[in-house]
């Protein structure tokens, strides 16, 4: 199932606009609430459950774990979060739920936003060793 719904995250995947506030979609309470659905959605609980919201939240964490993966291709070998071997799109989304949680006061960015300071927060990478 959770095959199944990554597949579907990645066909549904919408375009974004670029306009300097959230759409509605986008802003921290929706998007959030879309997290939620997407934790359901993975635990094969969909009664009542908001499918598409899912997906969009499931698919826009899933390119933030993608492209992580090759930030450090072109950021001086930097990865702007360093998760643990094996961590799952689901481990993500309660990551960014629990985060948003605990941060209300941040809900008012976007998703990309709200995605990353979650994944920062939660997983920083150790500090480069000073040069000798």
């Amino acid at each position: 199932m959770k095959a199944l719904a990554l597949g579907l995250a990645i066909a549904m995947t919408a375009t974004e606009s670029a306009a300097a506030a959230p759409a509605p979609n986008d802003a921290g309470p929706a998007f959030v609430s879309h997290c939620r659905s997407g934790i359901r959605l993975l635990n094969n609980d969909t009664a009542g459950n908001d499918n598409l919201g899912a997906v969009q939240c499931l698919s826009c964490i899933d390119g933030f774990l993608d492209a992580n993966g090759v930030t450090h291709l072109t950021n001086d070998g930097k990865q702007l979060f360093c998760l643990p071997e094996h961590f799952s799109v689901d481990e993500a989304a309660r990551v960014v739920v629990k985060w948003a949680d605990a941060n209300p006061e941040q809900l008012h960015q976007g998703r990309r936003m709200i995605v990353m300071m979650a994944l920062m927060q939660g997983y920083s990478c150790p500090a480069a060793p000073a040069p000798k």
